[in-house]
């Protein structure tokens, strides 16, 4: 089978798959009647396939790639022994080969650790850990058409002043007019990090209201932020209250409004 061939079927398989190539230069070429060759620079190439065990002998379309001793990929054309993928000097239960084609180099995957925690990236926080007048931020988004038509997609909205720029001009707009919920969609706390603080908290968004209180149009930037507003404290949940913003390039507030949410306490009240 074509080295290539056994390569791609590996990445298919779900094997790591990397390729390798260098420049070198082809020595000692013989021709036709044993004359003896110029030498010529060639691009060497190394296929390495990651995933397989140690002592695994792989069956199916991989059945030639077997355990090779420390020996054989030493002298492997007498380059230096492979490392493996994460830059370390191969040890012998480490080296596999493909006993028929030397460029198909196989390399275990390490084993598991043990017990690993929960992946978090961001501390979780209770409803007690909240503080009033803290602010979260969303990054700054340039409302293009492209936004627009992909509001219009998921909204099933097709008001021409929305997605008509024709439309638009003829009624005295300088562009697109973003639909009022496109614009009240930018105060999400998902899109700041509030949302994944207090992931294990929340039990659930209660609800919103909001103003509008300017136009946005396509091509204009806005900046959203949330600040905490109200702390209701229950017996086993509380209720914060955030107060939304949306400012744009000439810090004009075009949107204000609220939103209320139920979270956890980290120690409920004794019953």
């Amino acid at each position: 089978m074509p080295v290539t061939k056994e390569f791609n079927q590996a990445k298919a398989a779900g094997y790591g798959a990397r390729l390798e190539s260098w420049p070198d230069i082809e020595t000692g070429r013989v021709g036709k009647h044993g004359r003896p060759l110029a030498d010529r620079p060639v691009t060497k190439r190394r296929y390495w396939v990651t995933g397989a065990k140690d002592t695994q002998v792989l069956n199916g379309p991989y059945k030639n790639i077997k355990v090779a001793s420390a020996a054989m990929i030493a002298t492997h054309r007498g380059e230096p022994r492979p490392a493996t993928m994460d830059g370390q000097p191969a040890t012998p239960q480490h080296e596999l080969r493909h006993a028929m084609n030397p460029d198909v180099i196989v390399m275990p995957t390490p084993a598991p650790a043990e017990a690993m925690p929960p992946n978090r990236t961001v501390p979780q926080r209770g409803f007690e850990d909240f503080s009033i007048g803290e602010k979260f931020y969303a990054p700054s988004r340039t409302h293009s058409d492209a936004l627009f038509y992909a509001f219009q997609l998921a909204s099933g909205d097709n008001a021409p002043i929305h997605y008509d720029i024709e439309y638009c001009r003829s009624r005295g707009h300088p562009g697109l007019m973003a639909h009022g919920f496109q614009t009240l969609i930018q105060t999400a706390p998902g899109a700041t990090g509030l949302a994944q603080q207090m992931e294990d908290a929340l039990v659930g968004f209660l609800d919103q209201s909001s103003r509008f209180l300017k136009p946005v149009y396509s091509g204009d930037t806005l900046y959203p932020e949330l600040e905490v507003v109200g702390l209701e404290r229950q017996r086993t949940t509380g209720v914060m209250t955030l107060r939304s913003r949306v400012l744009n390039q000439r810090s004009e507030v075009v949107l204000e409004g609220e939103l209320r949410f139920l979270l956890r306490l980290r120690e409920p009240d004794a019953a």
